[in-house]
């Protein structure tokens, strides 16, 4: 790997745990934790799958990697275990779980222009985007769980 490459690596903590290391904006490996633990649905901090995405791509010190984004259960704190394996660069916790869908589908549609419509039956409630003072949200809907109390 060159010193020079930028280096990403994304980490589920949530059901169906996994790695996934981007170099230059092209993923280099991605893994289930399953697939090395041999535990269906792995849920959790993966280990495993970490170790073998920087292992594929020839990385000796998690401090290569410039920005870790980790996804995880909202009462979780994964991101200590990052803490115990020395890492003190970028870290971004818990994005917002809709606009990474929408990153996807944009990222590999290949479209230098595209609009994106994101039907998910999972994800945060309108709450968790109010408390992480998400700078994508409008007014709460009619029933969501911020306006039920005031009625």
């Amino acid at each position: 790997m060159d010193l020079q490459s930028q280096v990403i690596l994304g980490i589920n903590c949530a059901h169906d745990a996994s790695a996934c290391l981007m170099i230059d904006g092209q993923i280099r490996v991605a893994i289930l934790e399953e697939r090395l633990s041999r535990k269906k649905h792995h849920e959790g901090f993966p280990h495993l799958a970490i170790n073998y995405c920087l292992n594929v791509a020839n990385i000796h010190d998690i401090n290569n990697v410039h920005c870790i984004v980790m996804n995880q259960y909202t009462k979780s704190s994964h991101e200590i275990e990052l803490l115990y394996l020395g890492y003190k660069n970028n870290l971004v916790i818990n994005p917002s779980h809709h606009l990474l869908h929408a990153y996807y589908a944009y990222c590999a549609s290949s479209f230098i222009n595209a609009a994106v419509l994101i039907v998910d039956g999972s994800g945060y409630n309108y709450g968790e985007y109010v408390v992480r003072n998400s700078p994508h949200i409008g007014p709460a809907p009619k029933f969501s769980e911020t306006t039920a109390s005031e009625e």
